[in-house]
């Protein structure tokens, strides 16, 4: 008899096989019919002098985009970087047929900054330490 154990110690290849198996059962019981099954993307804000000054990274699934990271680094901030890299995203997710983009972030992250950029909050998670709220947004794209 197999024995089982829980344990802490997961390696970067467990963790995308593990992630490969939800995704076989999602398709098995629900297929995508269109749009892009499961894709990474991946925008880097690169200087003159090669160094990454921000980036953003997410995933593509079930016709839509989900934004994991936005980052730019604090002293560009303010200057429509963030912006441009998003706008790039929303491009490419139009491109690949995806009806929606969502992401979320913290109040003290860019919950006003994804406003700004046409995204709607559809849920706040409140509970979390010193009034700290997390805000789910999205945004519809080619409808």
């Amino acid at each position: 008899m197999t024995k089982f154990t829980i344990d802490l110690d997961m390696k970067e290849e467990e963790a995308e096989f593990i992630e490969d198996k939800l995704i076989q059962h999602n398709l098995e019981r629900a297929p995508v019919k269109d749009g892009p099954i499961f894709e990474k993307l991946g925008i880097t804000l690169r200087g003159d002098d090669k160094k990454i000054y921000g980036g953003l990274i997410g995933k593509f699934y079930r016709s839509c985009l989900f934004i994991d990271i936005l980052w730019v680094e604090e002293s560009l901030r303010k200057h429509g970087y963030g912006s441009k890299m998003l706008k790039k995203a929303e491009e490419i997710a139009a491109s690949k047929k995806c009806n929606f983009i969502h992401l979320d972030t913290f109040s003290f992250q860019a919950p006003s900054f994804y406003q700004s950029n046409g995204y709607k909050i559809f849920g706040i998670l409140e509970g979390y330490p010193d009034g700290v709220k997390r805000y789910f947004l999205n945004k519809k794209i080619n409808s």
